[in-house]
């Protein structure tokens, strides 16, 4: 991908994973409503989430509007770690940024996804309750590949109609993000890339996978953390 794409990538990643989140937080809260013996109980703002990222539109100045949540309070640290190749097992969707198909793409995957309850279909989970949200592939500047699954001790089996993807051994920068999830997810990817990045001495690795990490820490509608896991290289001189 070239780097002129590189802004119309950080929507993307903003959108595609946090506007995944919003809806993963609102069906796990509307199953929580559905299991409940007294439905009236259950409190309904908590099936509700918040308006998501405006990529198609831009300011007077023809620039990339900021994250609607931008200005929600916060917290990111940053560690430089590494980690080893492993395999994730689960299902992918083709998408495209043209005619921004992926806005209507991206949700109704994860839609798909809880219905199949496919984090109990994947068999060999080497880290139970971890869900990760990978873009695999960039096709083109276009197209691209998109992953929800979990990683596994190995892929030698799995049921039809999941998928393995090994992801490479890499130098990461890990950011812990802690806020009210998932409206924080946005504001915090265009944190990452339009200021911590900026004011560092490494860079993105543009041609391998970045992901999310979603453990027990994460909370739907409630201040939380996940982790962000982007892969780097020095800048180049």
């Amino acid at each position: 991908m070239r780097k002129s794409k590189l802004s119309l990538f950080l929507a993307v990643l903003a959108v595609t994973l946090v506007g995944a989140m919003m809806f993963a937080s609102a069906s796990l809260a509307n199953n929580c409503c559905e299991k409940k013996s007294d439905k009236e109980s259950c409190d309904k703002k908590d099936c509700d989430h918040p308006e998501g990222y405006h990529a198609d539109k831009k300011d007077n100045d023809g620039v990339e509007p900021r994250h609607p949540n931008a200005d929600m309070d916060f917290d990111i640290t940053a560690e430089e770690t590494s980690m080893d190749s492993f395999i994730v097992v689960g299902m992918t969707l083709d998408t495209s940024l043209k005619d921004y198909k992926y806005v209507k793409d991206i949700p109704a995957f994860w839609e798909e996804v809880m219905k199949l309850d496919l984090f109990n279909l994947i068999p060999n989970q080497k880290r139970e309750g971890v869900i990760l949200g990978v873009v695999t592939e960039w096709v083109n500047e276009w197209d691209y590949t998109y992953m929800i699954g979990m990683e596994v001790k190995s892929a030698h089996e799995f049921p039809k109609g999941l998928v393995a993807f090994e992801i490479p051994k890499n130098d990461y920068v890990k950011f812990t993000v802690k806020g009210k999830m998932p409206d924080v997810i946005g504001p915090a990817w265009e944190h990452i890339f339009m200021k911590w990045f900026e004011e560092s001495d490494i860079e993105y690795l543009m041609d391998s996978p970045a992901f999310e990490w979603y453990d027990s820490r994460f909370k739907p509608n409630a201040v939380s953390e996940i982790d962000i896991y982007i892969p780097v290289k020095e800048k180049s001189k």
